[in-house]
């Protein structure tokens, strides 16, 4: 897949890679603009991330990012109301604010300042050393993990993020408070 060109015109309510390459090829945020650079063959690297899971026995895919908690619950569950657009995410993330639910994870990540040339990321099911991992078990509120700045085209969660620089940045929160 490394060298399988993808051609992306916007078209739903996310619209996450479509705006990290209108950024990446200096073009304003329009369909006729993203048919004009598939037309051009502009063609740009972006990472692909692989997700193993505890739960699941295959391995995913994204080019994009991940969520799990509060985050995959709005996407999800907003599916319902897909037709009033990106306002259901809004929507669908007041709603789960009100009624929030905890979710119990571990979560691993690599401590990129002890990261030496003798690093190799493991296996989901290896045995992680210490020494270059710090483990979390317990409740998550949200978690979201991304390859690229905007994981929606109005949403930049991520400004650091770069889309070949070989890392993925994450928000976690393990609770929310509301102040009502």
């Amino acid at each position: 897949m490394k060298n399988t060109p993808l051609g992306i015109i916007p078209a739903g309510s996310g619209n996450g890679i479509a705006k990290n390459i209108s950024l990446v090829s200096k073009e304003e945020y329009l369909p006729e603009n993203f048919a004009y650079i598939i037309a051009k063959g502009q063609t740009k690297y972006f990472d692909l991330m692989e997700i193993e899971s505890a739960s699941r026995s295959d391995k995913i895919y994204s080019f994009l990012s991940i969520a799990w908690a509060f985050i995959s619950k709005c996407d999800l569950e907003s599916e319902k109301i897909r037709f009033i657009g990106s306002a259901r995410f809004t929507i669908w993330g007041v709603y789960y604010l009100l009624f929030q639910k905890n979710y119990f994870g571990t979560f691993s990540y690599a401590n990129e300042e002890k990261i030496d040339q003798d690093f190799k990321y493991p296996s989901l099911r290896s045995e992680l050393d210490s020494k270059y991992f710090t483990t979390e078990s317990k409740n998550f509120a949200y978690f979201y993990s991304s390859l690229l700045e905007y994981p929606s085209y109005n949403l930049r969660v991520f400004p650091k993020a770069l889309p070949d620089d070989g890392m993925s940045d994450v928000i976690v929160l393990f609770f929310f408070i509301l102040i009502i």
